[in-house]
């Protein structure tokens, strides 16, 4: 079969498997990215050096939860990735999101920095974000100054996350609702803390809090007709 043919059948293969996970059909949905899985194979093995090829292989793995194939694959289309700063971004963002589910953590933070780096990439920086908030839930009971600083970076990453977009659309949206998350739990653990810089930033985000409320009701306000 020739390699156009095959290129075509497996996005077939991956829009359908969409379809029937709209329709809550998983054991089509699974069988399908199976299916597509095994076209991708073929298709690298006629085209190994296009990067596209083992993007898509990753992604159809991740979709079915095999997270390792899809990391294995992410960092082979990295590899191969032109010089192009949209492609590498988002390379690193889908090998981040895999490291994330595979908790390693440390290792997602550093290819959402690089997806960054790259392009201002929104989605990696409300993910990084994410994590930093997780690890503050995790030191607040042994280690709050650290805790604080962890809150720090998350809504630092945040903020620049609504910086880049700042559009009255959904992820705005959702990026407001969790800096509003960030700075409340940061007010409930770094009032008594001894350490000058972080009970400086907290105060710092204390004096923003007004400002970010007006930018929160000018994104849930009704929009006129």
């Amino acid at each position: 079969m020739k390699l156009e043919k095959l290129i075509q059948l497996a996005g077939e293969k991956v829009l359908l498997s969409q379809e029937y996970g709209m329709n809550k059909d998983w054991e089509n949905y699974n069988l399908a990215l199976q299916e597509a899985t095994s076209l991708y194979q073929q298709i690298i093995k006629e085209d190994s050096g296009n990067c596209f090829h083992y993007s898509n292989l990753g992604f159809a793995y991740y979709e079915l939860g095999e997270f390792e194939k899809a990391l294995e694959n992410i960092k082979t289309a990295i590899k191969l990735a032109p010089e192009d700063a949209e492609v590498k971004s988002n390379f690193y963002l889908h090998k981040g999101i895999a490291e994330q589910d595979l908790n390693k953590l440390e290792e997602a933070k550093l290819s959402y920095t690089k997806s960054s780096e790259f392009k201002e990439n929104t989605e990696a920086l409300r993910r990084r974000s994410l994590i930093y908030f997780s690890e503050a839930s995790d030191h607040v009971q042994t280690d709050a100054t650290q805790s604080v600083k962890s809150l720090c970076q998350a809504i630092d990453d945040i903020c620049q996350a609504i910086g880049i977009d700042r559009r009255n659309d959904e992820e705005s949206k959702e990026n407001y609702v969790l800096l509003s998350q960030l700075v409340k739990s940061l007010f409930s653990i770094s009032g008594d803390k001894r350490d000058q810089e972080l009970a400086e930033k907290a105060r710092e985000w204390e004096l923003k809090v007004p400002e970010m409320k007006r930018e929160l009701i000018k994104i849930y306000a009704p929009k006129d007709d």
